[in-house]
């Protein structure tokens, strides 16, 4: 029977995808991590097996029997390259121990994105999936609804939140639509290669966002609309480090530049059932 494998395994979208798995398949399911132990008891028939991927030599005996990988983009984010790095470790060792497919976590529009600081290690580590000659299923995923509750933090004491995000909307999706997409596209036997869009069933712009939190709050928000260099001001006047405020307005550029629109149905299509509607 067909074994298959989940990096990071022990992060919060590891444990949602080994769920969701547990679901819809009976297959073998070897949980790596670098803490193993974490992950003792979670199932009786599941196999906690090391792995680290800045510890390349240990990688091929953690995937030893595995036919298909679930390769959960590391949580690294620095400028040397380390993310990177740790993809190819893992890419070459699924190569070295005759892993067929692999299912990567990579993020919407990666090659074409405003946002490109946030999508270059996705964009090399696609790359490297292209040219390894590897069977895989690369899933775009749009961002967390985490982000809508960041925004509407926002707000102030009346319900204004300030935004640089213009009309741009944004296609959220909960961590269990990710883990369900995983869980299907690594148990459902595709040999072949395919890039899919998991995103919510609608991008949502800032006023709809606003309309929407208000129905679901029973209070009154308004989204209000300036430059991104009244927003850092905004911010930094609400206390908000200035690293992060200029970060933040970014993202609002990013997205006022399309970065996460439009909403996709690659998800209905790989997994048959509808996107999750956005909850406040």
């Amino acid at each position: 029977m067909t074994s298959i494998a989940i990096s990071g395994a022990s992060g919060k979208l590891g444990r949602m995808i080994v769920q969701s798995l547990r679901t819809i398949t009976k297959q073998p399911l070897v949980l790596l991590s670098r803490t193993p132990d974490a992950l003792i008891g979670v199932s009786s028939d599941v196999e906690p097996r090391f792995a680290d991927f800045d510890e390349a030599a240990c990688l091929v005996d953690a995937l030893a029997g595995v036919d298909r990988l679930i390769l959960i983009s590391s949580n690294v984010l620095s400028p040397d390259g380390r993310r990177e790095r740790q993809h190819r470790a893992a890419i070459d060792a699924a190569l070295a121990a005759g892993v067929s497919h692999i299912v990567y976590t990579s993020f919407l529009k990666a090659d074409s994105s405003p946002l490109s600081a946030l999508t270059a290690d996705h964009v090399a580590t696609e790359a490297m999936l292209q040219e390894s000659g590897i069977g895989y299923s690369i899933l775009r995923n749009a961002f967390y609804d985490d982000l809508a509750l960041q925004f509407l933090e926002r707000a102030d004491a009346d319900g204004r939140f300030v935004h640089a995000a213009g009309a741009g909307g944004v296609a959220y999706v909960t961590r269990q639509q990710c883990a369900d997409a995983a869980a299907v596209a690594v148990s459902d036997d595709f040999l072949g290669r395919r890039t899919l869009d998991i995103t919510g069933p609608k991008a949502i712009s800032m006023p709809e966002l606003a309309a929407l939190a208000s129905a679901c709050r029973g209070r009154p928000y308004t989204a209000v609309q300036v430059s991104t260099e009244e927003l850092v001001e905004h911010m930094m006047a609400a206390s908000v480090p200035a690293e992060s405020a200029a970060l933040l307005a970014w993202i609002d550029d990013g997205l006022a530049n399309g970065a996460s629109e439009p909403a996709s149905l690659d998800f209905e299509m790989l997994t048959g059932r509808n996107a999750p509607a956005l909850v406040l």
